[in-house]
């Protein structure tokens, strides 16, 4: 999943809530720093003022940079086209498909959100709340608006977001709201896809259906395959009916316990997470495999 939110909204906070909960989180804004010492980064913005602001210890001079890239549009684009790509890059390597992750990305929707995300976290808070938020990093209501001038409108992203929390109230009511959509997110993560082959397609139909009306599975597919295999030494080949379902790791038991009556002596049933899958779409498996 990816956060994001207001500026000043909380969402580092909330990220951190996430890790004690036990999500694998990440901060979009960490590792686009980190791509400043990219020799590609380095010379993009060296070719294009010259040379890359340093301090005299010799680190990235940020302020000077910020300065620059939220007084000029010209220059913040520039800095989006040339960090997003590489920031989103070095992400997607990071993640992978055990467990439950949360990426902060505070120009979600702004850079794209990539077809790898499954879903989406928006942060929002009242404009006055979030300055007194900013006041402690030493910004001012003119600072504030220029870090948001050229981004997306709070209104449309809310309602391009899976999940939307209001942070207006105490840091107990943020962990609530946090700890709900982390328990949202378990179920959701469990959804998986189940395959089985059958020796024609009536059978698997009907094994298909058991399923669904006992609520082991939202949906099968059936189609014919043509299997080549050995069996006691000898090679066969010949027409079998493969069911592909959607179903969730709760169910699992329950649907070996069925596979009893199969008419292979050793059936093989195997089960994966799906690679990409909405969050709409996981809520109706779930839902429909709940008893």
């Amino acid at each position: 999943m990816a956060l994001t939110g207001d500026v000043g909204a909380g969402k580092s906070t909330l990220l951190s809530m996430f890790a004690r909960l036990g999500a694998r989180t990440v901060s979009a804004d960490l590792v686009a720093k980190g791509l400043w010492e990219d020799p590609r980064v380095r010379g993009a913005f060296a070719d294009r003022w010259g040379s890359v602001p340093i301090n005299p210890d010799g680190t990235l001079d940020v302020v000077t940079i910020s300065r620059r890239v939220f007084s000029d549009e010209g220059e913040y684009r520039f800095l989006c086209a040339v960090l997003h790509p590489l920031t989103w890059e070095v992400l997607q390597g990071m993640v992978g498909q055990d467990g439950i992750w949360v990426l902060e990305v505070p120009l979600l929707f702004e850079s794209g959100v990539p077809h790898w995300i499954d879903g989406t976290l928006f942060l929002g808070c009242p404009p006055q709340v979030r300055l007194s938020r900013v006041m402690v990093r030493g910004w001012d209501q003119r600072e504030l608006e220029s870090r948001e001038r050229w981004l997306m409108r709070s209104e449309d992203k809310r309602r391009m977001a899976d999940w939307v929390i209001d942070n207006q109230g105490s840091m107990e009511d943020l962990w609530g709201s946090a700890l709900r959509i982390y328990q949202e997110m378990r179920l959701l993560n469990s959804v998986v896809l189940g395959n089985v082959t059958f020796p024609s397609a009536h059978e698997a139909l009907e094994f298909s259906r058991r399923m669904v009306e006992s609520k082991l599975a939202a949906c099968c597919r059936v189609r014919g395959v043509d299997s080549v295999y050995r069996w006691e030494g000898e090679v066969y080949s010949e027409p079998e009916a493969e069911l592909a379902f959607k179903t969730v790791e709760g169910a699992i038991p329950a649907i070996m316990d069925l596979l009893g009556s199969h008419p292979y002596e050793m059936p093989a049933l195997y089960f994966e997470r799906p690679h990409r899958m909405g969050i709409q779409l996981r809520r109706w498996v779930v839902q429909s495999c709940s008893s």
